[in-house]
């Protein structure tokens, strides 16, 4: 009889869910950084009704947002490597990640959403 071992990634579908989304919030939040729209567009950037509501909103939640968003995905990076560590079944950890990045992707709009409502005060 053939017996079988059970042979694990070197990283984990929580490791594997986050980095990657860690990664790409990273690299897209730093070129909006360096490259964000100048005109409102309903295409590219950051897009709500209170964003676009006027021209110096709309600068401001673009510069705003793409920061949120890189510390968001350094957060979800550092997640990830947590993670790595932690020893869970694969579907708890699976569950984990995603809710992991649903968190950390509504906290930069809820952040430059209330960022917005205190520019219009």
């Amino acid at each position: 009889m053939l017996i079988r071992r059970k042979t694990h990634s070197s990283m984990g579908p929580l490791s594997i869910i986050m980095a990657m989304t860690g990664i790409s919030y990273v690299v897209i939040g730093c070129v909006l950084q360096n490259h964000p729209p100048k005109k409102i567009n309903m295409w590219l950037g950051y897009r709500t009704s209170r964003s676009t509501s006027s021209q110096r909103h709309w600068d401001f939640a673009q510069v705003y947002s793409s920061k949120k968003m890189v510390q968001s995905g350094a957060y979800l990076i550092l997640g990830a490597v947590v993670g790595h560590f932690m020893r869970l079944e694969e579907m708890h950890a699976v569950y984990l990640g995603l809710a992991m990045v649903l968190v950390f992707s509504f906290i930069p709009i809820i952040l430059t959403e209330r960022a917005l409502h205190l520019l219009d005060e």
